[in-house]
């Protein structure tokens, strides 16, 4: 049986079942082949179950037989809700304007987001967002409390040394 399947948003394939793990697929890729109802993670489809260590789960809402392999992958991505903002352009310019530790965490939660997204972890992918914002808010705000003291402590020195 032919495969395909999707590492980083990339659908790939087709491929023999006895390749995909030298692919680099997990029990987490998503695959597809004609005949099955969605793209699903490699561990929950039965023929491949054997090749991945993971317990079989029950698969989520699919689409009509018959489908195209890339409107396949588009249902069951759109299936997940709409992608997160990774608040990416707010996280670069709060590291550089604002405050540099707290924004690097800010960036990396925006990276995270995307990859998440596409693994088909939703949740994952809104939390990492949520904390990319946090992130980048705390950094802005840490820049803007920085400044303020900065100014005071200079506006201290030059009034005393009058």
């Amino acid at each position: 049986m032919q495969y395909y399947y999707s590492i980083n948003n990339q659908q790939l394939g087709p491929v023999d079942e006895t390749q995909l793990v030298s692919c680099g697929v997990t029990r987490d890729t998503l695959v597809w082949c004609n005949g099955m109802p969605a793209w699903l993670p490699a561990g929950q489809v039965p023929g491949l179950a054997n090749y991945f260590a993971a317990p079989m789960t029950s698969p989520q809402a699919a689409p009509a037989y018959g489908v195209s392999p890339q409107m396949a992958y588009q249902q069951a991505q759109q299936t997940q809700g709409p992608k997160p903002d990774n608040y990416l352009v707010w996280a670069i310019l709060s590291t550089l304007l604002c405050c540099l530790p707290l924004g690097i965490v800010s960036i990396v939660y925006s990276t995270k987001v995307d990859k998440l997204y596409n693994s088909g972890d939703y949740k994952g992918a809104v939390d990492a967002a949520a904390n990319a914002k946090k992130w980048a808010m705390w950094s802005a705000i840490a820049g803007v409390v920085s400044i303020v003291i900065y100014f005071i402590v200079i506006g201290v020195g030059a009034a005393s040394s009058y």
